[in-house]
């Protein structure tokens, strides 16, 4: 399987995303070319024409998921001495992501959007969490860039 998927999944992988793309495309042209001249955004909605696209991503998405989980599982599993750098930057991810949790604050939320969106102060602290935590990432990126081209510059 992975044999197969080395050599042909490049190919396969966009043979998928094009056959649900011409098959979204097909359905809303149809759809919206029977609804004649120019139709508005309200006589759109309700018809479900763009539903396809919607469902080919949703689909797309889990087999991705399903494929990321299921082989790196694997990987950890036949080769779990390769797999520790992998597993430890999860875990500093892990401790990243609580300390943000753990430190974000819930005022920053309106009172009036908690209450419209219904969001509760752990939903809000996970956001603000995850929000620090993406801050935090792309500050190291950035300085791990810089570093490269540096560490480059004398190399």
């Amino acid at each position: 399987m992975y044999n197969i998927l080395i050599k042909y999944g490049t190919a396969i992988a966009f043979g998928i995303g094009l056959l649900i793309a011409v098959l979204f495309m097909i359905t809303a042209v149809s759809g919206v070319n029977s609804m004649g001249g120019n139709p508005t955004h309200e006589d759109l909605y309700p018809k479900g024409f763009f539903d396809i696209g919607l469902k080919g991503a949703y689909f797309l998405l889990i087999v991705a998921v399903a494929a990321l989980v299921l082989f790196g599982l694997w990987t950890v599993v036949t080769n779990p001495k390769g797999a520790i750098k992998g597993i430890a930057g999860v875990g500093i991810l892990a401790v990243i992501f609580i300390i943000s949790y753990s430190m974000a604050s819930t005022d920053n939320v309106d009172e009036a959007l908690k209450i419209k969106e219904n969001i509760t102060d752990g939903i809000s602290k996970f956001i603000s969490g995850g929000i620090t935590t993406t801050s935090i990432l792309l500050i190291g990126a950035v300085v791990v860039a810089i570093l490269g081209e540096i560490r480059g510059i004398f190399k």
